[in-house]
């Protein structure tokens, strides 16, 4: 018998909403499952799953696979969501699959997410993207709601918040808004003079969002900014 040799994976991807929000955060995770098949007509030894997904952990193997056998439980991996991701919109990676023949004759697939015959990389898209808007701020020192905090704004830094207050003056305008650093504490950075440890007077203000996405698409949020003290 001719030895032909061959082997394939199917590498799929599971989004864990570790928080049940609906949406991608950072730190959240991705089980990825691997289905390996001996395609040939030799069994196969000595067989390994690689990912150069930076930050990925593997699990499982080496394994061997008589002539048509497949295992799809004995190789896994788990990989941590970062802001990086979430911000590109999607997950693009590509495993491979090793063996060997007893006779030494060294065999490889790239994975596919579908079937055997590709080599597609696996894509997870990822909604984390969701602008969310929390318009309290409390700054009485208890450390809850001391700055106004706009989920998903990470996403899109390309962005601009300005803070009005009831007379229409600009008491408040940043680029590149994140939530840290750069956020609302109830501080004028605006028109108005304000002795900052004051910070701003009790009340209602307003506030617009600008913001444009990975398509440099608009956007533009906008509506009442409650301020406690």
């Amino acid at each position: 018998i001719v030895e032909v040799p061959s082997i394939a994976i199917i590498k799929t991807a599971v989004f864990n909403d570790e928080n049940s929000n609906g949406n991608a955060d950072a730190g959240e995770t991705i089980t990825y499952n691997f289905k390996v098949t001996n395609t040939g007509n030799v069994p196969l030894y000595n067989i390994t799953v690689l990912d150069p997904l930076a930050g990925i952990i593997m699990s499982g193997g080496p394994i061997d696979l008589n002539v048509n056998d497949t295992d799809e439980v004995s190789f896994s991996a788990q990989y941590s969501i970062t802001q990086n991701d979430i911000n590109n919109g999607s997950i693009s990676n590509q495993a491979s699959v090793m063996g060997s023949t007893l006779s030494g004759i060294k065999v490889e697939d790239k994975s596919d997410n579908i079937n055997n015959l590709g080599d597609n990389p696996t894509v997870l898209l990822l909604s984390g993207c969701v602008i969310k808007i929390f318009n309290a701020v409390s700054i009485n020192g208890d450390s809850m709601n001391e700055r106004f905090y706009i989920q998903g704004i990470e996403c899109y830094p390309d962005n601009t918040v300005q803070i009005y207050n009831r007379w229409g003056v600009l008491v408040f305008e940043r680029d590149h808004y994140n939530n840290t650093d750069v956020a609302f504490r109830g501080i004028s950075e605006g028109r108005v003079t304000i002795k900052e440890s004051k910070g701003l007077p009790e009340g209602t203000y307003y506030y617009i969002i600008k913001y444009k996405d990975h398509q440099s698409t608009p956007h533009q949020e906008a509506g009442y900014l409650y301020l406690t003290k």
